[in-house]
């Protein structure tokens, strides 16, 4: 396959968005969905929470929203209308070229795009930088849409996995709640460390960016994946939940990996009970007890007040629970295998 090195304003128009004053924005859908920057990106699509009545900026359908503020280089897909703020732009590709191919370049290097961000308050990249980047790709048309949907139909095909995934989890929680709900507020008879062990994780002796072959096993912070490390804290069915720093966000493992000492680490044979638990019915908030960042003690966890069912109501519970998390596993596990493809693909022809 042959390529060639070329400006991206050579081939995309960029418009670099502008953000409308506060008193014109809502929450109620009135007016246009508005985007200041990275917040509220998905995997594929941004999730939009804001709406404006005034705006000068837009991307249409189809186009592509790149991040322009810390994070630099963060992209999505615009799936409507949508106002942008200062923290994106519009990448407008010329019809002579591919708009997936560059959509997944974008993904590929836009991880290295801070090294050409400046600022001292905000990391930022300006229209100017943007414009000038260099692009490395296909001469032919053809085979930029042939790449680009190979990507598209794992990018898909992931996608379809986690909405399955999001909506078990939703029947899991109607379950919980026509179960326990009226116990839960009402019928409080014991503590999380009734039905759990909880443990803080550690810092790592290694931690790298990237995976590689040495290190293997991601390093599970509060709320995401750290960095990877050259071996394992935990491999069996454990749930984490953030010490330091960002409270309430909860995972679920039944892999190698290692733990940082900003999460807790809980371990109970009633495990979908407690996930919802900490899911839904824990108030992070009045447990916190840091001056300068959030901080949640493991004598504080565990002795937050909670319904303990009895053998009975777990049995009920679990027989209706146990296959549903069998299977949202089964569905991490291809999308993991998904992502492994995908990124070989992109270090492949990117």
């Amino acid at each position: 396959m042959k390529y060639k090195t070329i400006q991206l304003k050579d081939v995309a128009d960029v418009v670099m968005g502008q953000s409308p004053k506060s008193n014109f924005y809502n929450t109620e859908g009135k007016g246009v969905p508005f985007l200041q920057g990275v917040r509220t990106f998905g995997e594929n699509y941004p999730s939009i929470d804001t709406y404006t009545t005034s705006f000068n900026r837009e991307a249409q359908s189809g186009e592509i929203l790149f991040s322009v503020r810390a994070p630099v280089g963060r992209v999505n897909w615009a799936n409507q209308r949508i106002a942008i703020g200062r923290g994106l732009a519009a990448i407008k590709v010329k019809e002579e070229y591919s708009k997936n191919y560059l959509y997944y370049l974008f993904k590929k290097i836009g991880e290295h795009l801070d090294s050409l961000a400046s600022g001292t308050v905000f990391t930022s990249i300006n229209k100017k930088e943007l414009g000038e980047l260099r692009l490395k790709i296909p001469v032919d048309l053809a085979n930029q849409e042939k790449v680009a949907n190979y990507l598209k139909k794992l990018d898909n095909k992931i996608e379809v996995n986690t909405q399955i995934n999001d909506n078990l989890a939703s029947i899991k929680t109607t379950l919980f709640n026509n179960i326990f709900g009226s116990h839960l507020e009402e019928k409080p008879n014991g503590t999380i460390q009734d039905i759990a062990k909880i443990k803080t994780g550690k810092r790592p002796n290694k931690k790298y960016d990237k995976k590689n072959a040495d290190a293997i096993y991601p390093i599970i912070g509060a709320s995401k994946i750290m960095g990877y490390t050259n071996k394992f804290l935990y491999n069996g069915s454990i749930i984490t939940t953030g010490r330091v720093g960002t409270h309430g966000i909860v995972q679920r493992y039944r892999e190698p990996v290692w733990i940082s000492d900003n999460s807790f680490v809980l371990i109970s044979k009633h495990e979908d009970y407690l996930f919802e638990l900490l899911s839904h019915r824990i108030n992070y908030n009045a447990l916190n007890t840091g001056s300068t960042q959030p901080l949640i003690t493991q004598s504080n966890l565990k002795n937050v007040s909670i319904y303990v069912p009895s053998n009975e109501e777990f049995e009920l519970f679990e027989h209706c629970t146990a296959p549903i998390t069998s299977q949202q596993f089964q569905l991490k596990i291809q999308n993991n295998v998904l992502q492994e493809i995908k990124s070989k693909l992109l270090s492949k022809y990117f």
